[in-house]
């Protein structure tokens, strides 16, 4: 649903001088990270929610895009740091959506992932993943 990451990148863009931010460098990806990307970063990924091409519907129901938002480090330490500074702008966020009024945006799910084997063991790689759902109504006309 574009007008929802539209809103959602305007949100962020704004966030540069925000404690997460700075501690990932800015590095908030889309679905999926660069090869060989810098740590520390984070990753952004629907995972339920409003197709791209919903169009119609009830305009009183109310309508949920989940999303998981995985954050990336060399270092455990780093990587939990930087997991309460993600939560304490994340479940804060309110932003603009066009057609529709954002009535939520929560944590539902939190928690420190092993990472998958075929890592470079001399860099460890440690993760931490958010779940969040964004709670919409289309607007009026």
């Amino acid at each position: 649903m574009d007008a929802f990451y539209t809103g959602l990148w305007t949100f962020w863009a704004a966030q540069s001088a925000s404690t997460f931010y700075t501690g990932i460098g800015g590095r908030l990806r889309s679905n999926i990270a660069r090869q060989n990307e810098v740590k520390p970063y984070a990753v952004i990924t629907q995972i339920d929610g409003l197709p791209e091409y919903f169009q119609d519907g009830d305009y009183d129901a109310v309508h949920y895009i989940e999303l998981q938002l995985d954050i990336y480090s060399g270092s455990n330490t780093e990587v939990l740091a930087l997991s309460k500074k993600c939560t304490d702008l994340f479940d804060t966020a309110t932003f603009s959506v066009t057609g529709w009024s954002l009535l939520d945006f929560e944590k539902f799910r939190e928690l420190l992932m092993p990472v998958e084997d075929g890592e470079d063991l001399d860099h460890p790689l440690h993760r931490y993943l958010l779940h969040y759902r964004a709670t919409l109504q289309r607007s009026r006309v």
